[in-house]
């Protein structure tokens, strides 16, 4: 970890830095000393919260302030400073004198941390709002609707308890073959619902079920899939 230490000249002119500002700014010390940073290694959108940094440093002791630099290849590099200042016996100000820890990578980290977080939080907005519409959908249409994952039923809206004669608590444990009549229990195991689908089911087919109460009845279903899930839309 590089460590800066400089001087500072009450108005802001480099009196002193140590040999890591090459390491951390690409300057040489001789290419810093007698300069103003704002002439140098400050980005212009950060002059202003310097002006105020220097207001600070002119007041007294400054700990843990984080501030972004300019290097001289025109990278951006993040130091956290802490400065004790030197008087004259009348109490004059006479230099600052500063200590620099390069903490780049940490902000670097944060700043691709709270980049994850608001995407994560964006995508969760959008997924909850395609959610409210899709429920919106299935649970006023007069279909049955099924999300399968493998053969396990996710999800059944309202209109798949008119069709199967279950409740929605007893579809949400069973498997989707045991809603098929007993001669299609078999194929539909073994062959329907193999996810990724790779052409095996087709979008529209017909399957013979049985209910709940032991009707035999025959459905069109149409599917369309992800590549774990499966909607299946019952008329």
């Amino acid at each position: 970890m590089s460590a800066l230490v400089f001087e500072l000249a009450p108005d802001g002119a480099m009196l002193f830095v140590n040999d890591a500002a090459m390491s951390i700014t690409g300057y040489r010390p001789d290419e810093m000393q007698g300069r103003n940073w704002l002439d140098l290694v400050v980005p212009e959108d950060e002059r202003g919260a310097l002006q105020d940094l220097l207001g600070r440093f002119r007041l007294g002791d400054v700990t843990g302030h984080e501030l972004k630099l300019k290097a001289k290849d025109g990278s951006l590099v993040w130091l956290e400073l802490d400065s004790a200042n030197r008087y004259a016996a009348d109490g004059t100000l006479q230099g600052i004198v500063g200590f620099g820890i390069d903490c780049t990578r940490r902000k670097r980290t944060e700043q691709e941390k709270n980049r994850a977080l608001r995407d994560l939080g964006e995508r969760v907005r959008e997924l909850t709002a395609s959610e409210i519409r899709f429920r919106t959908l299935a649970e006023t249409t007069s279909a049955a609707i099924f999300i399968v994952e493998g053969l396990r039923i996710l999800y059944a809206n309202d209109a798949a308890r008119g069709v199967t004669g279950y409740a929605r608590d007893e579809l949400l444990t069973m498997e989707l073959w045991q809603l098929a009549h007993p001669i299609y229990q078999d194929i539909v195991r073994q062959n329907a619902l193999q996810p990724p689908w790779g052409g095996a089911i087709p979008n529209r087919f017909e399957l013979r079920v049985i209910t709940k109460g032991g009707e035999d009845h025959w459905w069109d279903v149409t599917t369309a899939a992800s590549s774990t899930t499966a909607n299946w839309l019952l008329s």
